[in-house]
């Protein structure tokens, strides 16, 4: 689990460089490589997007394909999640909107 301050940013431009974080995370560990990997997204938006259904933003689109490429090597999938269905994520992304810096930490959360 993670957390991470990405500046002024549009919400869907927020949610994409957060699972390009997650991803990039994932790819640094060798245990994770390859592991049918899922990344949950309340963006509905850039779920879309990375799973194909359009490319969003011209400006987002080497991002898009970054996690695209990375997420085949992971063997992973991003799904949608809404918010309301998850407060820890919810609270994630509120300690990510201050600038007290990045939070990350491993551990086995189980499914």
């Amino acid at each position: 689990m993670f957390s991470l301050y990405v500046g002024i940013q549009d919400s869907n431009t927020a949610e994409l460089l957060a699972i390009h974080k997650a991803v990039e995370l994932c790819c640094s560990v060798s245990a994770c490589v390859g592991r049918n990997l899922v990344i949950e997204s309340d963006s509905m938006v850039a779920v879309s997007w990375i799973n194909g259904k359009g490319i969003g933003n011209f400006k987002l689109v080497n991002l898009i394909y970054d996690i695209r490429s990375n997420l085949k090597f992971l063997k992973g999938e991003v799904k949608f999640r809404s918010r309301a269905s998850n407060q820890f994520a919810d609270n994630l992304a509120k300690m990510g909107s201050g600038e007290k810096g990045d939070f990350i930490e491993w551990g086995d959360f189980g499914n």
